[in-house]
């Protein structure tokens, strides 16, 4: 899931990407190919010799793509035979427990990744920490909700996910445990993993449970995302889905049901994000009950776990590693409600104002009504690009109609002259083209502005004749992309 995330955002850039995967589940690969992906199935896991084969067939393939690994198997041997072969390589891990890495970029998303020794060469980057966790497009179509804003008036919905599979079978002792401290009236819902062997008996003490619950699989789950916004409070394990809950503002109560948990679940439990109950052979249904009770009676424990969620995940990690990725020096985000007073400003600056066809200073009144409507118009996409440090240097608006996007950019202030602008550009229009526009670009720039029109050319648009603007002569630019 985390490698379909970060192909996501891959793709948003105008690339395109393989999957290659021991993938079990027609509908996990159905889903794989719906967002667009190659599929290419293995048919024996490494280190059965098969794997390492069919994945250099496939680069070959590739000339120059990236490689990325995600899986504990990934050893020093294979990921020598990748470099020896000409492919840059990204090795997504948890626990820096290869003796030798020789990667290119390493990502560990974890919280304490920094507590980690990589054997591995000083050439190599190291992307660590939760600015790089990487959720998938569903979860960033549901804005976090203000973090001084709770907005919980009472926590009726659980929901229950215990990872992939559970063979201990921790989730039937997290249900009894949830419908003993759930008020009348609450729901629960379990998330039951596609390698879970207990499906059966959860549906069974489902059906004899006082609470209304519901047992789902994972598999079944076309977006999680959406589930995830019903819930009010969570049991979980100490996997990828605590990323996912933070993001959401969901707070939540954490086991370890596998060694690779435990410091996931403790510095979550040190941040103040989640309520951990430690391993799952010490954990009772009482003891999970106990906790869940208290966590629904506690309205400012909530608001503080919510607020530590949004510290910690802005879900942009995967925008930031397709950059790197990429070797760009920027990547896009939506823009939000509380951008409104940093683009006013950059708005209002004198050589803003001076290559704007309206030179008129903006009062914020205006400007914050004007923004609002952007933000709420399905016709207009408005981006904020950011450095690798995270610094803002610009935005972009796409305004379309009758299938052309007008393009309106400006660079922040203090970033001019250091050539973002026509980068911004290029990688915004792939980006609107892979989300779904079949537009053509058309920008208009004052002929005074030489900068502004060196930058449209070099993102490849092309001189298109001259309008008039509010009364004043522009040169027409367009640029005909097809979707990648």
């Amino acid at each position: 899931m985390r490698c379909l995330a970060l192909a996501q955002a891959w793709m948003d850039r105008g690339g395109k990407a393989t999957l290659i995967s021991a993938c079990e589940g027609t509908d996990l690969r159905e889903r794989i190919l719906s967002e667009g992906l190659e599929l290419i199935v293995l048919n024996s896991r490494y280190p059965e010799p098969g794997d390492l084969e069919t994945s250099l067939d496939v680069l070959r393939e590739h000339a120059g793509s990236w490689m990325v690994l995600d899986g504990y198997d990934f050893d020093s041997t294979y990921q020598c035979r990748v470099r020896e072969v000409g492919h840059p390589l990204l090795v997504i891990d948890d626990s820096a427990h290869q003796e030798r890495y020789l990667a290119d970029m390493i990502l560990n998303q974890n919280l304490h990744a920094t507590r980690l020794v990589y054997g591995c060469s000083a050439e190599t980057r190291m992307l660590l920490g939760p600015r790089y966790i990487l959720l998938r497009r569903e979860f960033l179509e549901y804005p976090p909700a203000a973090a001084d804003d709770d907005g919980r008036e009472s926590l009726t919905n659980v929901l229950v996910s215990l990872g992939g599979g559970d063979p201990k079978n921790v989730t039937a002792r997290a249900l009894e445990g949830a419908w003993r401290a759930l008020p009348d009236g609450g729901e629960i819902t379990v998330v039951v993993g596609p390698s879970n062997p207990n499906c059966g008996d959860l549906e069974r003490v489902a059906r004899s449970a006082p609470s209304r619950v519901r047992v789902t699989t994972q598999h079944g789950i076309s977006d999680m995302a959406s589930l995830l916004a019903s819930a009010d409070v969570a049991v979980v394990a100490g996997g990828s889905t605590c990323w996912e809950m933070l993001y959401m503002g969901i707070p939540m109560i954490c086991i370890a049901i596998a060694e690779n948990q435990k410091q996931v679940v403790a510095s979550l439990v040190e941040q103040g994000a989640a309520i951990g109950l430690g391993w799952h052979e010490d954990v009772t249904s009482a003891c999970i009950g106990d906790a869940l009770g208290t966590l629904i009676g506690d309205g400012a424990e909530v608001q503080e776990m919510t607020q530590a969620g949004h510290r910690l995940v802005d879900g942009y990690g995967a925008a930031r590693v397709s950059s790197l990725l990429a070797g760009s020096r920027l990547w896009l985000r939506e823009a939000v409600h509380e951008d409104a007073k940093m683009l006013w400003t950059w708005a209002n600056d004198i050589a803003t104002r001076a290559a704007s066809f309206n030179t008129e200073q903006i009062s914020w009144s205006s400007h914050e009504i004007w923004f609002r409507k952007k933000l709420a118009n399905p016709e207009c996409r408005l981006f904020v690009a950011h450095d690798v440090e995270d610094h803002p240097v610009g935005q972009i608006r796409f305004d379309e109609r009758g299938g052309t996007a007008t393009v309106s950019v400006s660079v922040a202030p203090e970033r001019r002259g250091e050539g973002f602008c026509a980068e911004m550009i290029d990688t915004a229009c792939s980006r609107v083209l892979s989300n779904g526009w079949e537009s053509g670009f058309v920008a208009f720039v004052k002929p005074s502005n030489m900068r502004s029109l060196r930058a449209f050319s070099r993102a490849g648009f092309l001189r298109d004749g001259e309008e008039l603007i509010d009364g004043q002569e522009a040169c027409r630019l367009r640029l005909t992309k097809e979707r990648p």
